[in-house]
């Protein structure tokens, strides 16, 4: 059985109010007020802005020549090793750079006569990763629209990825230097179009790679869709840092590792044998005028121990904040 009705002119007034309440409703929840677009905009705008402060910092940091000699003595003997593996037994030899074992000499016949058919090449701090991982880890940990902890387990795996990536381009400057060579073998500068590999790979195609992985890496974890969703929730608290309390152990640690630094660049600054005759000698040179290289050794000696100084008190001072704060904030995605 069916029934009819007739529609009265109460019933489409109400009908047609509560279809435009809807409609309110919905274009409300899609539109941003002004001040959620301006948050958006400070959430997408202020990675620059830091990354320019870390850049700038790593910089200070590592000025002085081999800032970061562990790794990169590591990483020279690691890359002759693997060199010894894939391109015979006297394909490259390790010897001493400035004080630390990270030169790498490739050798081959069709490489230079005039440098004895060798390649003299060393790891350096630009050379060692690191400058990639801390850009990489700077622009994950910025990521707000990702949970953090999943931030953190990426950063975690990104430093042994990005480090057998960079041990791959240093292998890979034996194969590409003897391609180099093949046409005028033994002639000097046929290296040539090896250096213009490791240069287009330092300084632009590592950056593009790193930039790259972070965008997919940003998409794939919900990064675009977690950083809307924070700039349009009101009800969410906002993430914010506090002091710890009480204090853990890692921090006491942390703590007196600071304060170990913090000694450490006084006794270079003012205490070191070799950096304050070094410091003398630069000063001779300049008040008499004199130059030779004894005065260069010098004068790049002293400020290598001023910016070795200079670098341990700004790591001992950052390691307070870092080590008392603690970040808090909303999840945007679900534990794992």
């Amino acid at each position: 059985m069916c029934t009819s009705g007739r529609v009265t002119a109460m019933d489409s007034l109400y009908v047609g109010s509560h279809l435009q309440e809807m409609s309110e409703y919905e274009a409300s929840a899609d539109d941003l007020s002004g001040r959620e677009f301006l948050d958006l905009a400070w959430r997408y705008l202020r990675i620059p802005l830091i990354l320019l402060i870390v850049e700038v910092s790593y910089r200070l940091l590592t000025y002085p020549r081999n800032t970061l000699g562990l790794l990169q003595v590591s990483e020279a003997y690691i890359w002759h090793g693997i060199n010894l593996l894939l391109f015979g037994a006297e394909s490259s030899t390790i010897a001493e750079h400035r004080g630390w074992m990270t030169k790498v000499v490739l050798h081959h016949p069709s490489f230079p006569s005039d440098l004895g058919h060798t390649l003299p090449l060393y790891v350096s701090d630009e050379c060692a990763g690191m400058h990639e991982f801390v850009f990489f880890a700077a622009l994950v940990l910025m990521s707000d629209g990702v949970d953090f902890r999943r931030r953190l387990k990426t950063v975690m795996w990104a430093a042994p990825v990005i480090f057998m990536l960079n041990m791959i381009r240093l292998v890979m400057l034996f194969p590409v230097a003897l391609y180099s060579c093949s046409d005028a073998p033994g002639q000097p500068l046929c290296d040539m179009g090896m250096w213009e590999f490791h240069n287009f790979i330092l300084y632009t195609g590592s950056m593009i790679a790193i930039v790259g992985a972070w965008m997919l890496w940003f998409i794939w974890a919900g990064g675009t869709k977690g950083t809307l969703e924070r700039a349009i929730d009101t009800e969410t608290p906002k993430t914010r840092l506090k002091i710890r309390n009480p204090f853990p152990a890692g921090t006491w640690a942390a703590l007196a590792m600071a304060g170990v630094l913090f000694l450490w660049a006084g006794q270079l600054a003012f205490l070191d044998e070799d950096g304050i005759e070094a410091r003398q000698v630069s000063e001779d040179c300049i008040d008499g005028g004199v130059v030779s290289a004894i005065c260069s050794d010098a004068h790049r000696a002293a400020s290598d121990m001023e910016w070795r100084a200079w670098s341990l008190t700004v790591i001992s001072l950052a390691l307070i904040p870092a080590s008392v704060l603690v970040y808090e904030g909303p999840s945007t995605s679900e534990d794992e």
